[in-house]
Formats: structure tokens, sequence, C-alpha cells
């Protein structure tokens, strides 16, 4: 699974609170070669709308230093 990313791989899931990014964010967690899975969703402390810049902005600031990401998963539902 996922053989294409480097070892130690860091990854975020958007839309991390729903049924699919939920197991999205748990296989990756789960996944030895991941070094680190971010967790993003609507719910929470840190909530994140797609739909509103300034949240989209506050995320990214938030997760700048965590970075570089290798896999960003949009499990928002948004088309």
């Amino acid at each position: 699974m996922l053989s294409s990313l480097p070892n130690n791989f860091r990854a975020i899931v958007l839309g991390a609170s729903g049924a699919i990014g939920g197991a999205l964010f748990k296989a990756l967690s789960e996944t030895p070669r991941c070094a680190a899975a971010f967790a993003v969703s609507r719910s929470g402390e840190d909530a994140f709308d797609i739909t509103h810049e300034p949240s989209v902005e506050a995320t990214a600031r938030r997760l700048a230093g965590h970075g570089p990401f290798n896999l960003i998963l949009d499990a928002t539902g948004v088309l």
C-alpha cells in the first residue's frame, strides 16, 4: 500500500471526522512507513471549513511547521 510514497512520509486528511476521512486517517496512522498523519475536520477546537478562506489560511498556518507533506487526501465531500 502506498508504495510510491517515500519512507517516513507525512500526510494530511481533510474531512477526517467523517466515516471515509476517519477510516483513511486511521489507516495512515497505523501504517509503519507514515511518520505523521494529521486529521483536519469541521469539528473540534481547530475547526476547518474548506469553504471559508480564513479557516483554510488558519489551518495552513497551523500545519506549516509539520511539513513537508507527501500526501493530502480530501474527504470533505466538496465536489
